[in-house]
């Protein structure tokens, strides 16, 4: 197919020639070079040029996206005018890098907000001031160390009125019977019984340890050593 020349004339049937060479999805049949060719056999359209060194269609003016980018990578960069070197028009240097970021640097931030009002809360434990947990009618758990209840009672006896330790219990014993305290004191403890039996009878703690005691007892109008039941109290130091 030959192409025209500035000041050609040609008739209808040339004109057609011109539509089939402009919209063709195959290619024009022994191309001369130059030819110009509308190839449409597949989206996106492409505009080509017959060359006659290389026999092939070469596309005229049309570059895909990747080729494209290939070009804008040779000018972009400060000063293109393509503003390629940042990022929502602001300068890497605005931008922190989370390997950057360390928690310090948070806890830093956060602390310029943080306090009453603030959402955060942080000046509280679970919705309550520190002073909440210095109130000690607000404990439900756990055990009060000894040192944190100061002294319960004064004492001729200096060793109880550091640390005292009060143990109680009942116990069935006879003459010479051991009572075993359920802890041992650190220096030995005071010690009062209270027995319970039938008839005139006494008894008394002997040989007071800081692990137990013997009671010693006697009924009166028989002489015998009667079993008693003993109601027990021993204070004493414990740490």
């Amino acid at each position: 197919m030959s192409l025209f020349s500035v000041g050609d004339k040609f008739g209808v049937q040339s004109a057609n020639a011109i539509r089939k060479l402009w919209a063709s999805s195959t290619a024009p049949s022994s191309p001369e070079d130059g030819e110009i060719w509308l190839d449409i056999s597949a989206s996106p359209y492409w505009l080509k040029r017959y060359n006659t060194t290389t026999s092939s269609w070469e596309r005229i003016m049309v570059l895909t996206a990747s080729e494209i980018l290939t070009l804008l990578k040779t000018v972009d960069g400060s000063g293109s005018g393509l503003d390629a070197d940042l990022l929502d028009g602001k300068d890497s240097t605005a931008f922190v890098l989370v390997s950057d970021y360390e928690d310090a640097d948070v806890l830093a931030k956060i602390k310029n907000v943080d306090g009453s009002g603030s959402g955060l809360d942080a000046d509280l434990l679970d919705g309550k001031e520190g002073s909440f947990y210095r109130n000690a009618s607000n404990l439900n758990a756990g055990t009060v160390s000894r040192a944190r209840l100061g002294a319960l009672w004064q004492d001729t006896n200096s060793n109880l009125n550091t640390n005292p330790y009060v143990q109680t219990g009942s116990k069935s014993v006879a003459n010479n019977g051991t009572i075993t305290y359920y802890y041992a004191y650190t220096n030995t403890p005071r010690v009062v019984i209270s027995p319970h039996g039938f008839g005139k009878y006494n008894a008394n703690p002997d040989t007071i340890t800081t692990t137990s005691f013997i009671v010693r007892t006697k009924d009166f109008e028989t002489g015998n050593f009667p079993i008693l039941t003993i109601d027990w109290i021993a204070i004493g130091q414990k740490t």
